[in-house]
């Protein structure tokens, strides 16, 4: 899967609305104090509505973000299996 493909990937639907990988990640750096902070857009105001409705201590945003993280270390386990060959085998 290509990069634009697993970030458009839906993965959540909440009332009339479908969070994208990269919704979760805006939502993550603008709202929750990842980078950014601000007001969350309409769409994003539903998800802050779902976090709170889930759990008060932690939010589904960041159960999310947890699943991306699994899913982008699968990915680049060949990576870093090849990368790891040529560090042992000396080199380049």
């Amino acid at each position: 899967m290509k990069l634009e493909e697993f970030l458009k990937t839906k993965i959540h639907y909440y009332g009339k609305n479908e969070f994208t990988v990269i919704d979760i990640l805006d939502a993550a750096c603008h709202y929750y104090g990842g980078i950014h902070t601000g007001t969350p857009d309409l769409k994003h105001q539903y998800l802050a509505r779902l976090n709170k409705f889930y759990n008060k201590e932690t939010n589904i945003s960041f159960w999310h973000m947890a699943a991306i993280c699994k899913v982008v270390l699968k990915a680049i386990k060949p990576l870093e299996s090849h990368i790891k060959k040529k560090i042992s085998a000396g080199g380049a």
